[in-house]
Order: C-alpha cells, then sequence, then structure tokens
C-alpha cells in the first residue's frame, strides 16, 4: 500500500495565476548513467535548469513558488523504501501554507509536491536541487533499466511549477532519463582480471611446448 503524506495538496493549486511563461527549461538527473551494487542503494539527484542555452544548471529568475515531480521505475528491479527516501531542500518542505510537502511512494515511482511556506518566505526558492531519491536495486548483476521524471500529475487540476510571481510553467517543463546499470563489486572485476590474464598464460605456455 502506498506510503503517503496529502496536508493541503490543494493549497499549491489555489497558489496558481495564469500568465505568460518564461524561458524552456527542464527537470533532469544529475548523472546521465549510474553504476549501482547488486543489492545496493544509489541516491539521485533531480536538478532543475531554467535556462538550457546557458553553461550548467541555472535556477527560475525571481526564484521557484512550487514544483512537483514523479521519477519512475520498474519495480521488479528497484525499490524505494518509503518518504524517507525522498528528501526535498528545506526552501521547498512545505505545501506553501505552513503544512508538510506531499510525499509519495508506491511500486514503480516515486512522487514529491513541494512549496515554499507563503507566510515565512520572502523570495522563491533559488536553487536547483529539486529532491533527492534514494533507491534500491533488486536488478541482478549484468541488468539495467531506466529512471524517467514525469510531472507530478497529468491533471491540468495540477500545477506542478510555479515561479514566486505565480506563472503557470508546465507547459514549458521538459523532462530527462538515466539508466542504471548494476555492475560487479571492483574486486571482483580485478578477480575477473587476473583470470583472464591466468588463461591468457596458459594457452601460450601450451602453445610454445
Amino acid at each position: 500500500m502506498p506510503s503517503t503524506i496529502r496536508v493541503g495538496t490543494a493549497a499549491i493549486v489555489l497558489l496558481v495565476v495564469a500568465g505568460v511563461g518564461q524561458a524552456d527549461f527542464i527537470a533532469h538527473f544529475d548523472q546521465p548513467a549510474y553504476n549501482v551494487l547488486p543489492g545496493a542503494a544509489v541516491s539521485v539527484q533531480v536538478l532543475l535548469d531554467a535556462d538550457t542555452l546557458a553553461v550548467g544548471d541555472q535556477p527560475t529568475p525571481g526564484g521557484l513558488l512550487s514544483m512537483g515531480i514523479t521519477v519512475g521505475f520498474d519495480s521488479t528491479k528497484a525499490v524505494v523504501g518509503d518518504i524517507s527516501k525522498v528528501v526535498l531542500p528545506l526552501e521547498l518542505r512545505s505545501d506553501g501554507l505552513g503544512g508538510p510537502p506531499v510525499l509519495e511512494v508506491a511500486p514503480g515511482q516515486a512522487k514529491a509536491l513541494g512549496a515554499v511556506n507563503v507566510f515565512t518566505a520572502t523570495e522563491g526558492y533559488g536553487g536547483t536541487l529539486l529532491a533527492t531519491i534514494e533507491i534500491t536495486n533488486l536488478a541482478l548483476l549484468g541488468d539495467s533499466y531506466a529512471l524517467s521524471l514525469s510531472r507530478y500529475s497529468a491533471s491540468p487540476m495540477f500545477a506542478n511549477f510555479v515561479d514566486w510571481n505565480g506563472i503557470v510553467l508546465d507547459n514549458q517543463v521538459s523532462f530527462g532519463s538515466t539508466i542504471v546499470n548494476v555492475v560487479p563489486e571492483p574486486a571482483s572485476l580485478a578477480l575477473l582480471g587476473l583470470g583472464g590474464l591466468g588463461l591468457l598464460l596458459k594457452r601460450r605456455r601450451a602453445a610454445t611446448a
């Protein structure tokens, strides 16, 4: 059964004021690929780049009021243990009105909907880190699987990305993806290399005998 905190979900939606958007931007993972040991956990970061033409990740001009993301994966190959494995930046740990952010974990996905606290904040969130999620690998050695990013909800009733001025940015957001590769431990790789070298030496000795 999904672990869920749903306090104040509608509060973020009520903060939205339609308007003209800003430059195109993308939500993406911090690595194009992750190498993970069998059974190990990996912490992936979801980052925001508000200006894909500039070098490096750029924050939203004026700051971000709210955001919402879903990380998807094959439930037979990975798992997010519970909502404690989904961590938002301190500035986004609110539903916008003083309550906690909305965090959800279910088979094959982890979701987060967070906002600045409009009662205490004087500006929008000016960072580029949206969330850090700890994913435990279930796949076997040599396997791989994709991690996808999407909006918190596909419903038009939700405005996931909103700037500090209340402008909805959802129609400008694109989402990246990444891949997780299950690899052996470094010691195992070294042993495989030594084993291959030994086999090669045996073949050379046999050829010269």
